[in-house]
């Protein structure tokens, strides 16, 4: 179809169809970099969560361990008093 009223009507559309097309286009650019932005700050967080949990784990074991070295010690004292009574001194 063309004519003096089809022909500014088409223009009229194919300029609206652009404007869409760009809003849309815009609109997907701001899309991806908000969701960038937002899997970047999950992943500072995750990072700073799994560091936290480490340390703690450090913490943990490094506790652990002393506390079987005090648990260790206190056997040998336990263990070195029991001897000690069982066995008469030497005269």
């Amino acid at each position: 179809m063309s004519g003096p009223v089809v022909e500014p009507i088409q223009e009229e559309l194919g300029a609206m169809g652009q404007d869409v097309a760009q809003a849309a286009q815009e609109h997907a650019k701001e899309a991806v970099s908000a969701t960038t932005e937002s899997a970047r700050t999950a992943a500072q967080d995750l990072q700073g969560q799994a560091a936290e949990s480490a340390q703690q784990v450090r913490d943990d074991a490094r506790q652990a361990g002393s506390d079987v070295a005090d648990q260790t010690r206190a056997a040998a004292r336990q263990a070195r008093d029991d001897a000690s009574q069982a066995v008469p001194p030497d005269r």
